[in-house]
């Protein structure tokens, strides 16, 4: 009588072996560090986008601001020249600068204050907040230089990511927001463009949209 019972044939004995199982997961650390680094990039993108629109929001508030009172809003503070704000205390560019008016907010120019800070920077440093919103030309506008009122020519920054890298004391620098080395910033030109720029940048941008 013959058995029912199948016998197994070598195949199906066999297992992996410890090279096979090394290959396997060797691939699989490799596929995992390809989605993280693309992953990376994605996120890298996002935030710089979401920057570049807030930027164009506080360029539409700045001029809408400068068409209904004829002058553009003061600064907050100031680190680095005005005595209403303590020295490295300021709002803005890691607090050695002034910042973009909440001003703009209270008034309903803007209608979300995280408008008032490029993404990448409130996210990578919420213990600094306070001093990281986007830096504003306040030497300029505020103090009555030579584009004081709107319609003036030229082309002039109006606000930044982060303007100055606390250059005064190294040890608190902080990177760029932008660019795959963090080598940049997104800039406001009066004109209402957004560039993004490699610091060290001129302050009077040559605004290719602009003409002369």
């Amino acid at each position: 009588m013959k058995s029912n019972l199948r016998h197994k044939t070598p195949l199906m004995n066999q297992g992996f072996t410890l090279i096979e199982l090394l290959i396997v997961v060797s691939i699989i650390a490799i596929l995992a560090a390809i989605s993280l680094v693309n992953y990376r990039e994605a996120v890298q993108r996002a935030e710089t986008t979401e920057c570049l629109e807030n930027m164009r929001v506080l360029g539409i508030a700045l001029n809408a601001y400068a068409v209904d009172y004829n002058v553009y809003p003061n600064a907050d503070g100031s680190g680095e020249q005005n005595l209403t704000t303590e020295f490295s205390k300021g709002p803005a560019g890691n607090g050695y600068w002034s910042a973009v008016p909440m001003c703009l907010y209270d008034l309903g120019y803007v209608t979300n204050k995280k408008t008032f800070w490029c993404p990448t920077l409130y996210k990578r440093y919420p213990d600094r907040r306070q001093y990281l919103r986007y830096a504003m030309n306040g030497a300029a506008l505020d103090k009555g230089g030579p584009f004081f009122k709107p319609g003036t020519s030229g082309n002039y920054w109006l606000a930044s990511c982060l303007y100055v890298n606390s250059q005064w004391e190294p040890e608190k620098a902080i990177p760029w927001p932008h660019g795959s080395d963090n080598d940049k910033e997104n800039v406001l030109i009066h004109t209402g463009h957004v560039v993004t720029l490699s610091p060290p940048w001129n302050q009077d941008y040559d605004d290719p949209n602009v003409n002369e």
